[in-house]
């Protein structure tokens, strides 16, 4: 990995308050390299934008980080922890360090102004620009950077496509030239065409402006495309990290393993997809244990007593896995076709 513009160290994050707080990300640390793109996956539920949106501050009431760091590297300067910024420090930092997409992007644009004015608006309030016509400038080579024509910006967003408004989104995001990107589900939506698009001018917006984006989404095989590095989450943790063609090629967790087997190919034959089975934990009565035990083909009795820890694979360290079939100081009793299997798929 390259050089860190983003470290979240122990992150915490529960919604609610005493006993009955729901705790929706739990001790989550990775690093985010200057200029990759890092892919977060896993399904619905399992933390990704809870995560996301804690390390921008922007939780509802009702959640809060309990505890951890979230640490900015700039270019220049001291590292800086996002966390414990308050007022108009983190209002000035927040946008020109670190901009995020939320999902439902394309929905989320005001209905009664057009493009031009949303766009400088966000100028306005971060003091881009001595001028209006400065400001008509900035905003007329933002939406040239995602694509659209100049002549784009006296639209109305009913008067925009779909993929149209989530490009003018990323636009917006890209107001305060971040170090940061984040991109919640950008395809959501979506049809194949429009995704490819967009796809396709995130990877030319990472290579001209030399950002990183962290791109969030429930598609696996997507990340497996585009992304760098990709990390796995599960019930609020991450269950495995690692370069993005050594987790295609040989995912180590059952989780992984089975994501990854879900999604077609164009040689796939109808039957041969297979389905994980049951359905993510609640998150307010999670099994003890490692939270995946009761939906995976490889438990063990220690599978239901022992919470796994993420651990680095000896032959690649950048490669993290939280699972007991690969953690050397514990003892399983497996039959000898689990062993068979897992060795198998190694």
């Amino acid at each position: 990995m390259s050089e860190a513009v983003l470290d979240i160290e122990e992150l915490v994050v529960e919604f609610g308050s005493g006993p009955t707080a729901v705790r929706a990300v739990d001790g989550v640390s990775l690093s985010i390299g200057r200029g990759e793109i890092f892919g977060l996956a896993g399904e619905s539920g399992s933390g990704k934008s809870t995560l996301m949106y804690a390390i921008t501050r922007l939780l509802p009431p009702a959640g809060h980080v309990v505890s951890g760091r979230v640490v900015y590297r700039p270019r220049t300067g001291e590292p800086v922890d996002f966390l414990g910024l308050e007022g108009r420090a983190l209002q000035e930092l927040r946008w020109a360090s670190m901009a995020i997409v939320t999902q439902a992007a394309m929905n989320a644009l005001n209905p009664v102004l057009d493009v031009e004015a949303q766009l400088t608006d966000v100028l306005r309030a971060h003091g881009v620009g001595e001028n209006r016509n400065a400001r008509h400038e900035r905003a007329a080579e933002l939406l040239s950077i995602v694509g659209i024509t100049a002549d784009r910006l006296r639209s109305y967003p009913h008067q925009l496509s779909g993929g149209m408004r989530q490009r003018v989104m990323i636009a917006m995001s890209l107001a305060l030239s971040p170090d940061v990107l984040i991109l919640d589900e950008p395809t959501t939506a979506l049809d194949v065409v429009t995704q490819r698009q967009i796809l396709e001018e995130i990877l030319e917006i990472r290579e001209r402006l030399d950002l990183s984006i962290v791109f969030v989404t429930h598609d696996l095989a997507l990340l497996f495309e585009i992304a760098d590095r990709v990390a796995v989450m599960y019930a609020g943790e991450l269950i495995e990290v690692g370069d993005a063609v050594g987790l295609r090629d040989a995912p180590l967790h059952p989780y992984s393993l089975a994501l990854r087997a879900s999604f077609p190919t164009l040689t796939t034959a109808p039957d041969a997809l297979s389905r994980l089975p049951g359905a993510p934990p609640d998150l307010r009565a999670l099994p003890g244990g490692c939270p995946f035990h009761p939906r995976c083909d490889f438990r063990d009795v220690v599978c239901e007593a022992r919470r796994p820890r993420l651990i680095a694979m000896g032959d690649d360290p950048e490669h993290e896995v939280a699972c007991h079939l690969h953690d050397t100081s514990v003892m399983m009793t497996r039959p000898a076709s689990v062993v068979a299997a897992n060795e198998a798929r190694r």
